[in-house]
Order: structure tokens, then sequence, then C-alpha cells
């Protein structure tokens, strides 16, 4: 029993005290707090002590509402007070009906939490809310038009007092909600910094609020106080007029006042009349009354005083009288015609004033003899007499309605909850409120009183000038926010809110963690069972490790010993297949058998060579450089290497088919050059009949050139199914293209590897059995050239007679870059194409040789005296004969930079001219003797047969050692020098020769140049760090050969260095 009645006390003096804090985030009506803890303590107090709890929270609603409705109202409802407990009992019974099988668990499995929120939370307290505002409704505490949104704030404060407090008693009475934490004060710790920051937060923002909405009330009450101002200055603007239309104006008539002054109260609704009172003494009254008395007719103009009854009699004649002598207007005024107001002791004080001060001065607030609340307001007027004496002649006088002066400055900047108060003073100093719109103050000195000691916590006040007097202007508010701070309500709703979620949040993380380390306790015993396993795993996987390390060297080293044995007897196949096809007396038969000997040879070369490209990418050991690139190198490169394969197949090669853009880039030109001439091998490969082209062109784009490079073919073309594994390893675009076309498939995947390596891309446009277009693209640093000026052909005619459409847009680019004035295509058939206007000719080798068929050798030679032509040729450059005058021949494919040297050629001759054939004719003389260093037999013989090709001297040495002997006894001025050999190897008989002291027979400077069948990464270099001058991979090619010798061994040179 015990028990019970302190779980009843307990829980029924909680709900009151939290409660009690809860409506001080209320929302008027008073009874909607956003933040109502009373209900999470009510849900969780229920399902851990039951009924008891029950009553507890029944009894605490009853006397708390009991208490907000007797503070709030005035009196206390005993029967609203048992609505709303009601309200609170069944939420709380619908609660603990579906919380109570799961509750505790809500605390150690987040999905649970989340059903125990919204269960207790946004459920149950729906039905709360509901009967809530229904009671408040019907007992008029809430308007019809604030019903929803009461009942939404009390639902939404009951929801977050659930989600807030439910977490603190899971905390602090874990023995109660079945919770167990390892570090109950850690947790208690981090959730109770949570609601410390939360209630900083709360502050911060309530000082934010305060502080916009006080400043917001100043400039609201300044405005009023400017407006005020403005009003009382526009009056005295008036009377300062009249003044000056007074002294302007000669005998003015009341006619002439009442024109004016009704064009000044046009503007101003305070003013309820305006005067001019005239100044004078006793013995001018019958004097004034005769003068004015014409113009009021039939009113008479008497004038007069008030008596001590109020009533109006004649004046009484004294030393100084001041009459209403004009007036304005005149009905309803009757009345204050000819009235003395000096005859009256306030308005005498104020009189004097504005004499004393010469400037405006009010009254104080009196009933005119109009019968209305108003102050006048007195301007003195001077004039100077005949002896340049001022002297008092008048007041120009403004009747002021207070309410009316007043309104505008209330009613434009009044705000809901301020009142306004306007304050004068008496002639004996004592105040009174001249103007009030609030119920705060009706008297004065306490208004002021409480101003000067503060306490009116938001005021605002200032002097408004009236002429040499003041009024005081007071704007207080009654609370200290002007208008409800729902910013700050709904900011302290969601911290609250956020505070309650992050708690549940360290509940479940902490609950969690025990769990865990209860089960980590478990398992520590398994653990240290497998830690002895993993120790002897590791040592096996170290093991495996080093094994499979050892094995990629392995295959390193054996991939660079393999190509080292391949590349020798490859070397020597390729290199005597070479002298031999330089004998002219070979048979064509045996000439053909001997070509296709080598051709395989250097298919197995270029198999070779994709393996290792292939092995140094998968290695990571495949580095690019980054070197000044030539477009036109890499295109005449190409175009040569290609000529041969395109006319055995009898297709065009249109190398390249667009003008080259005018740009220099940075990178690995070659390789660049080995994913063209590897797409443009595949076309020619898979293209039976028509044209290969390539295209270049290129974008700048950040800083970057984007550099498009497009090999377009009439091939048989791709399937969507065979583009999709086209770029894969050892794959072609089916098992039967291996068959009919050779290939390992490696080609096209080393291709794509290469261009991601440039953080370019390879990709395909195809349509099968059309053909197909290969587009690799790729991003470069690099720089824009200079176009070539002298390159003119401004004022000539051109006529292109070609039968490949592609190269014929080619050339019509080209000399539309050149600035041609006229260029023709004509059609290859015309045979009279010579008859035309131009000036420039450029035709197939097939029309030219058509054209002279036709045409007999006279009417050919009258026909070229002015024309220029430039042919064609596809096989080999052609002779030209004595009919063929302004001729030259040019290989196809057509190169920018060959087309313009044979128009220069036809410009510089007249006579019969071929300047391909000229410049291969005018060989370079190679002089000097050469060290071939070679250990192999069968290179030797390779070696110095094809060095020998050129008139050049060689001596053979078998080893690094025996070549260091014979440097030493004869001179020779370049060595080819092999890299592996017994004895001694090339790296180390390199840097000895480097050794040798000056004045030797041959120099330490001169030329080495490696000669290794090692093609791996890094050969290069390292021939190079030996000190050698440059790398020809085996095996040789003669044209290698040839450029290295036409380096070193120029004619003239006597030494190279």
């Amino acid at each position: 029993m015990l028990k019970t009645l302190r779980v009843v006390f307990g829980s029924s003096t909680l709900y009151f005290l939290l409660g009690f804090v809860g409506q001080y985030f209320s929302i008027s009506p008073e009874y909607a707090a956003i933040v109502w803890p009373s209900t999470g303590l009510a849900v969780i107090a229920v399902l851990m002590f039951g009924n008891a709890a029950l009553l507890g929270v029944a009894l605490g609603a009853f006397l708390l509402h009991l208490y907000i409705s007797s503070v709030n109202y005035g009196s206390s409802s005993i029967a609203l007070a048992l609505c709303i407990s009601v309200s609170v009992l069944v939420q709380v019974k619908i609660s603990q009906h579906f919380t109570r099988p799961f509750y505790k668990r809500a605390f150690s499995d987040a999905r649970y939490a989340l059903k125990f929120i919204f269960i207790a939370g946004p459920v149950s307290c729906l039905f709360s809310a509901i009967l809530a505002t229904l009671s408040l409704y019907s007992f008029g505490l809430v308007e019809p038009q604030f019903l929803l949104i009461s009942g939404f704030n009390w639902w939404l404060g009951e929801v977050i007092g659930v989600a807030f407090f439910v977490p603190w008693i899971a905390i602090f009475f874990p023995q109660f909600s079945g919770t167990h934490f390892s570090n109950p004060r850690q947790i208690a710790s981090a959730f109770t910094l949570i609601t410390l920051l939360t209630i900083f937060a709360s502050h911060m923002i309530y000082e934010a609020e305060l502080t916009k909405q006080q400043t917001e009330f100043e400039n609201n009450a300044k405005f009023s106080a400017a407006t005020l101002t403005r009003r009382a200055q526009g009056t005295i603007s008036a009377l300062s007029s009249i003044a000056s239309y007074v002294k302007g104006s000669e005998n003015v008539t009341p006619q002439e006042f009442a024109t004016f002054a009704r064009e000044t109260l046009r503007y101003e609704n305070s003013m309820q009349a305006l005067s001019l009172n005239l100044v004078i003494n006793g013995d001018e009254i019958e004097t004034l009354t005769k003068r004015f008395s014409p113009y009021y007719e039939p009113f008479s103009f008497v004038v007069t005083q008030s008596d001590s009854s109020g009533n109006l009699i004649p004046s009484i004649p004294a030393e100084r009288h001041v009459v209403v002598s004009y007036l304005y207007p005149m009905s309803g005024n009757e009345r204050a015609l000819g009235y003395d107001v000096y005859s009256q002791t306030d308005r005498r004080y104020a009189l004097d004033k504005a004499r004393d001060i010469n400037s405006a001065y009010p009254t104080q607030a009196l009933d005119l003899v109009q019968k209305e609340l108003a102050v006048l307001l007195f301007f003195p007027i001077f004039l100077t007499d005949e002896k340049g004496e001022e002297y008092l002649y008048a007041y120009a006088t403004a009747a002021l309605r207070v309410k009316e002066l007043a309104e505008l400055a209330i009613t434009q900047s009044q705000l809901v909850s301020s009142e306004f108060y306007l304050v004068d003073r008496k002639t004996d100093g004592s105040p009174y409120i001249l103007i009030r719109r609030g119920d705060s103050y009706s008297d004065a000195s306490k208004l002021l009183e409480d101003e000067r000691n503060g306490n009116i916590r938001t005021i605002y006040s200032t002097d408004i000038p009236i002429g040499g007097h003041t009024w005081r202007m007071i704007k207080i508010n009654n609370n200290a926010f002007i208008y409800p701070p729902w910013n700050l309500h709904l900011a302290i709703a969601g911290g609250v809110l956020v505070s309650g979620l992050v708690g549940w949040l360290i509940i479940l993380i902490y609950s969690h963690t025990a769990q865990i380390e209860h089960q980590v306790l478990e398992r520590t015993k398994a653990l240290r069972k497998s830690n002895e396993s993993l120790s002897q795993s590791r040592e096996k996987l170290k093991i495996a490790k080093a094994e499979a390390e050892e094995a990629n060297r392995a295959k390193s080293d054996f991939l660079a010993n393999m190509s080292h044995e391949i590349r020798t007897p490859l070397n020597g196949v390729i290199g005597s297949l070479t002298l031999v096809l330089q004998n002219a007396s070979i048979e064509k038969e045996q000439r053909g058998l001997l070509e296709i000997s080598r051709q395989s040879a250097l298919t197995l070369l270029e198999i070779i060579n994709d393996i290792l490209d292939l092995s140094k990418i998968e290695a990571g050991s495949f580095i690019l450089d980054k070197k000044p690139v030539s477009l036109l190198e890499l295109t005449q490169e190409t175009g040569d290497l290609l000529r041969a394969k395109a006319l055995e197949k009898n297709l065009v090669l249109n190398v390249p088919a667009e003008p080259l853009p005018f740009i220099e880039v940075l990178g690995d030109q070659l390789r660049i050059r080995q994913i063209i001439l590897n797409l443009l091998g595949n076309a020619l490969k898979f293209t039976h009949k028509g044209e290969v082209s390539l295209s270049i062109t290129s974008r700048y784009d950040e800083g970057k050139y984007w550099v498009s490079m497009r090999v377009s073919d009439t091939g048989i073309g791709l399937s969507d199914e065979q583009i999709n594994q086209l770029f894969q390893r050892f794959k072609q675009a089916d098992s039967s293209t291996t068959r009919l076309y050779g290939g390992t498939g490696l080609g096209l995947s080393i291709c794509k590897e290469i261009a991601g390596m440039m953080d370019g891309d390879v990709r395909v446009e195809s349509e099968l059995g059309v053909g197909s277009t290969f587009i690799f693209e790729a991003p470069f640093d690099g720089r824009e050239l200079s176009s070539h000026p002298e390159r003119s052909l401004i004022g000539q005619s051109v006529l292109i007679c070609v039968s490949n459409s592609t190269l014929a847009h080619y050339l019509e680019k080209v000399f539309e870059r050149w600035h041609a004035s006229n260029i023709y295509i004509k059609d290859q058939s015309d045979d009279h194409f010579l008859n035309e206007g131009s000036t420039l000719f450029v035709v197939d080798e097939e029309v030219w040789e058509s054209f002279k068929e036709y045409n007999n050798a006279s009417k050919l030679a009258q026909e070229q005296a002015s024309k220029k032509v430039v042919v064609l040729c596809a096989r080999e450059l052609r002779t030209n004969n004595d009919r063929e005058q302004n001729v030259v021949s040019l290989l196809k494919p057509v190169q920018e930079t060959a087309l313009w040297d044979s128009i220069c050629q036809l410009d510089r001759t007249n006579t019969v001219a071929d300047p391909v054939n000229q410049r291969n004719a005018e060989r370079i003389e190679l002089t000097g003797n050469v060290l071939l260093v070679e250990d192999n037999h069968t290179n030797q013989i390779v070696g110095k047969g094809i060095i020998g090709l050129f008139g050049i001297t060689v001596d053979i040495a078998e080893n690094g050692q025996e070549a260091l002997e014979k440097v030493q006894a004869n001179k020779y001025h370049l060595i080819f020098m092999d890299c592996q050999m017994p004895v001694m190897d090339g790296y180390e008989a390199t840097r000895r020769i480097r050794q040798l002291p000056k004045g030797s027979v041959t120099s330490s400077n001169v030329p080495i140049v490696a000669l290794s069948a090692n093609a791996m990464k890094g050969d290069d270099e390292k021939c190079i760090q030996a000190g050698m001058n440059g790398h020809v991979p085996k095996p040789i090619s003669k044209k290698r050969i040839e450029e290295v010798l036409e380096q070193w061994l120029r004619s003239g040179d006597e030494e190279q260095v």
C-alpha cells in the first residue's frame, strides 16, 4: 500500500512540475504548448508502474489544468480540468496497451524503438489532442478559426515530450526500463551535454528573436515619432506662410484671407480652423469693430470675451487684446469670430511665450469655443513702423485637433500589442496625457515615473517639437515580444525533438555496444585459437607472395631472354632476305617467294612486339615519352609504310584525308604511330575493295588539345555483338576471322590500353557489310603553329581530275588553304581537261596517260606551253618523256608538303622535272670507318652486308675486349655495339671507350649505337646510361641503318659527338 501511495504521489507531483515548466512554451491559447514533457513521463510511468502511476498521472493532470485555468482566465474550471484529465488517461491507456509487450526491447533494438516512438507518440497523442482541443472549444477558449492549429500544437507538443523524456527514464532508471549499460555515467553525460547544448541554442535563438522584435518595435516607434513631427512641422509651416502673406500684403480683407486659408487647409486635416488674431489696445476696440463689421454681414462682428460661466460677453477694454479678426472656415466657428483670446489665462501664457521667443507655441489641451478638445498654436507676426521699429501686429493661429494630428502616426505604425501615449505639461508644469491608445496607464505621472525607473521592459520615448514647446511621445509593449515568436517556438521544438531522438540513438548505440562486448567476451577464446591458425596462414601467405614475386621476375627474365633469343635469328633471317633481295638478277618467281619469307618474318616480329607490349602493360612498366609530335611526319611515315600493302590489294589509301591542323602536341610519337599503324593495318586487312582513309582533327578545351584520329574503311564491317568483344585480349570478331585473316587479337587491345594511358580512348563505329570507323582520341599539351604564308596560290586557277572522291575533297581543301582563286573538279573521263582556263592541273596518272594518247605530240606541246601539271602516281614515280613540259609526278598518298614542293619545282623550271626522283638521285654521300661489335656469326654477316650496301668499310669485333683493342689500333667514326656478348659485354666496353685518353686513335667521343635484341622496358635507357648515343633494336632494317649512317657519317663531318 505504501509503495502504491509513493507511486501515485511521485507520478502526480512530477507530472504537475513538468507541466508547470511546459506551460512556458505555450502558444495562444495558453493550453497548447510546443513542448509538453509531462506526456513522456505519463507514458513511461504507466508502463513501469501500472495503474498506480495511471492514477497519479490523472491527479497531476487535473491539478495542473485547474491551476492553468485559474492563472490565465482568473477563475478555476473544474469541469475543464476533468475533461483534459480524461483526454490524458485515454492517450496513456492506448499507449500502454500497444507498447507493453515490447517496450523494454525498444531500448536495445532500433526496429522496436521506432515502433515504440510511433505508437506512444504520433498515434496515441492524436487522441488526447483531439479530445483536449474539443474541450477547450466547448468552453469557449478556442475560436473556431484556431481549432485546427490549436489541435496540431497540442499534438506536436505531446509527441516531442514523449520523444524527449522517455530516454531520460531509460538512462537514469535502468532497473525499471530493463536496460543495462556497461558505462551508464558516460551515457548520462552525453545526453546531459546534448540537452545543455539544446538549452544554450534555444537561449541564443531567444535572444536573437527578442533583439529582432525589439529592433522592429523601436523602428516602428521612430516611424510614429517622425510622422507626428512631420505633421506638427507642417502646421507651423502653414502659419509661417500666413505670416509671410500678411507681411507682403496691405489691408488684407477677410475674403482674401479665406481664399488663402482654404488652400492651406486642403492639405492638412488636423487643422480645424485658421485665424489671424490682431493685437490692439482697449481704445481700438470700437475702430476694429467698425472696420470689420461690413465684411461679415449679416453676422455681427463684436469683440467678446468669456465670463466666469463661460458665456460670451462684450470685451472690457484693457491694455492688450488679441482679437480673432480673420477666420476660416466660418461655418461652425461663428462663436470664435471677434473673440479676445488674450482674455483667458491659459491662452495668454501661450501668446506671451510665442511673442517672447518669436516662434510658434501651443496652448495646453482645451475645449475651444467650438466645444472640441484641441490645441491652439500661435505664431507671432511682427511688422515695422515708420520709425523702423518692430511691433507685434498679430498672431497667425491654428486650431489643431489633437486626435487627427496623432491619428496618422498611430494607425500607420501601431502594432497589435503595443500602446501609444502623448504626454504634455500644463502651465504649472504638471504632466497630463494628451492622447493615448492603451489601457495600461491613465496617470501621466505614473507613466513618466515608470519610464524613468526602467519598469517598462519594451518602451520607446522621445520628444516631439511643437514650435517652442515639446510633447513627450511614449510607445510601450506589454510583452517582451511584439508578436508571437513562432520561429522561437519552432526552433525550441525542433531542438528538443532532435535532442530526444539523439538520446534514443545514444541508448541504442550503447545498448548495442554492450551486447557486442558480451559477444566479444564469449568469442575471445575462439579468437585466441584462431590467432594461432592465422599466424600460420600469415607465414604461408608470405611464402606464397615471395613465390609469386619470384615467378613474376622469372616471367620478366624469360620474356627478356626469349626476346633476345628470338630476335637474334630473326635478325639473321630478315637481314639475309634483305640482302638477297638487293640482287637484281633474281627471277621474278624467286623474288616473290623471298618477299613472302621476309613479310612472314616481319609478321612474326610484330607478334613478338605485341606480346612484349602486353607484358609491359601488365607489369606497369610501360612508360610514355612526352616529346613534340609532328603530325606531318606521322602521316608521312604511316603512308610510306602502308603504301605497298594498299597497292597489293588494289585499295586507295588516303593518308591524310583532311588537311592537317596547324598544331604541335607533346606525346609519345612512337606509340601514337603504333596505334595508327595498327588501326590502318586492320582496315587494309579487312577491306577488299574501296578505300581506307585517315582524318586528323583537333579541338582546344580546358587547356588541352584534343586530337582525334579517325580511320575509316569500306570493308566487311562489324555487328554489335562483334563490337562488344572487339577490344578483349586474344579475341577477334569471330573464330573464322583468325583462320581467314590471321593475327593474335592483341593489336586492338594494346591500342586501347595505350590510349587509356594517354587519358584517351579507342572506339569504333561500324555497320555490317558497309565499313567501319575506328576513332582514337586523346588530350595533349601543345601549342598552335603558324600557317605557311608563303604557300599562296592567289591568282591561280586549279583543276583537279582524280578518280577518288575523298582524294579530290582533300586536294580541294588544301588548295582552299593556299587561297587558290578558282578550284574546279572534273570527271576523269574528260580527255579535254587541259583545254580549260586553269593554270595548274592535278591529275591521276591514268588520266594523264589517257590524255597523252588522245592528243598528238604537237597539240600536246602547244596546250602545255602555259600549263603546270602534277601527276599523282600510285605505284612508282614516272619518267617524263620529251613531249611533257611543265610536268612533275608525285607518289600517293598525297602529303601537303610534298604537293607544295612539286608545285614550287614547276615554278622554278620549265624543263622536264621530277622533284621526287631528283631528290632520290641526290643521295647523301657517306664516308668513314665503322666497327661492328657482334658475337653472333649470322648477325656479323647480315650487319656487315647491310652496312656495306652504302659503300662503308666495316670491321668486325667478336666481343667488347676485342673492340677495345681495335679502337686503340684503328680510327673509327662509328661503332655498332651489341649489348650481350661473352668476355666483355657492350655496356662495359662502351664505358671503357669513353674513358680512352685524349689523343687516342679513335676518339673517346666516337658515336656508339647499340644493336640489341633486348626489347623490354629500360633497355634503351640502360644503353644511354652506359654512354651510348642511340639504340637500334634487332632485327635491324636497312632503313634504320641508313638513318643512323646519315646522322653520323655525312660527308664533310670529320667527327661526330
